[in-house]
């Protein structure tokens, strides 16, 4: 059966239960809006004046650094990736009434439903103020200037918990007439807790650190791709490994190489070498200045499998750390453990790998909104 590598159903409360207090808490939460315990203690919509502005291709300039505030899955530059007959963007600007920038929506319009997140694991919602009183005026102007251009319907797949002010805005949401239409599971590591590699191997438990110190002594050898033919490599890894374990990775070589040139630095892909074979790769992308998504990984079928994965998941830690990320987010989740493709995904190897990123398991909500 296939899967997308973005996206999972998780609608078993029960395996929330069992698996993420965390999240149940924000559920609880969630349950309380829904029903309208919270009273005015996190507020709906203002009705003050405020400028609204919702803008198209033609009329924004999403290269100028103009979006910038937004999360990467929100930017013009990402939408352009993903337009296609029947697909317009739409990005909504809110300010309050001195003009200062609150945040706003941005995804895409496909008839007449927005959705925010549209072609990623998350997105739709910014906002540059996170108190509950912005965070319902953004979300209240937003919803009035779509349903004026017609939208009847929004859908925001929501970032998981780990994004700042991603509790408060759900909460603010589901009280402005949002609903929870699905969960996912999703898992993310604190890398801000690791000042260095050494304090990282240092919090490992007794034996980790010896064994991820020996890999580069088994012939593994971590790095970044650079060149166009290991970068097709590496794509093929991804598609025909991720075949193997029952998933389909949906993106095609020609849409990463244009993902590549629209977003620079902030999609990244890694490799893991065993002497000259490719053992396994990852797909990262940098959402925020601190915060990066591992899309994708996967491990080659091979005696070696499994510890490629560690010197790959060694080697995305260690590079986030290096470069100042506060947390990475690992993506959806499977059992309570990182979700992923790769002939090597057994108990045993995904129990080393949990002993290597200490994640923590929240949850991801998609909220759905009827305008009509």
């Amino acid at each position: 059966m296939e899967c997308d590598v973005t996206i999972e159903d998780m609608t078993d409360w029960s395996y929330l239960d069992e698996l993420l207090p965390k999240a149940l808490a924000l559920r609880s939460q969630v349950a309380a809006a829904q029903r309208g315990a919270h009273g005015n203690a996190i507020p709906t919509g203002t009705s003050q004046n405020s400028h609204r502005q919702v803008m198209a291709p033609s009329s924004a300039d999403g290269r100028s650094g103009s979006d910038s505030w937004r999360v990467l899955f929100n930017r013009l530059d990402f939408h352009t990736l993903n337009q296609r007959a029947g697909l317009e963007p739409v990005l909504v600007e809110v300010q309050d009434s001195r003009g200062r920038l609150l945040g706003g929506l941005s995804g895409m319009r496909d008839g007449d439903t927005f959705v925010g997140g549209f072609g990623a694991p998350f997105g739709g919602l910014d906002v540059v103020d996170s108190q509950a009183h912005n965070v319902a005026h953004v979300i209240e102007d937003s919803a009035h200037q779509l349903q004026d251009a017609g939208i009847q319907q929004i859908r925001l797949k929501m970032p998981p918990a780990c994004f700042d002010a991603v509790e408060i805005m759900v909460q603010v949401a589901v009280n402005n007439g949002f609903a929870v239409e699905r969960t996912d599971v999703t898992q993310h590591v604190q890398i801000a807790s690791w000042p260095s590699e050494d304090a990282f191997l240092a919090s490992r438990a007794p034996g980790v650190a010896d064994s991820l110190q020996r890999l580069p002594g088994q012939d593994f050898a971590f790095s970044e791709v650079t060149d166009g033919r290991n970068f097709a490599l590496a794509h093929h890894s991804l598609v025909d490994q991720g075949r193997q374990s029952g998933c389909t990775f949906g993106l095609s070589l020609p849409h990463l190489h244009s993902a590549r040139g629209a977003l620079n630095a902030e999609l990244r892909l890694f490799q893991v070498l065993h002497g000259d074979a490719l053992a396994g790769t990852a797909l990262m992308y940098r959402v925020r200045p601190r915060q990066c998504l591992v899309l994708a990984w996967v491990d080659a079928e091979s005696p070696f499998a499994g510890s490629s994965l560690l010197t790959l998941a060694h080697g995305v830690v260690t590079t986030s750390i290096a470069e100042g990320m506060a947390t990475l987010d690992l993506g959806l989740a499977h059992d309570g453990r990182p979700r992923l493709a790769g002939s090597s995904n057994s108990g045993a190897v995904l129990e080393q790998l949990q002993r290597i990123l200490p994640a923590t398991t929240e949850a991801r909500f998609t909220l759905v909104r009827k305008l009509a």
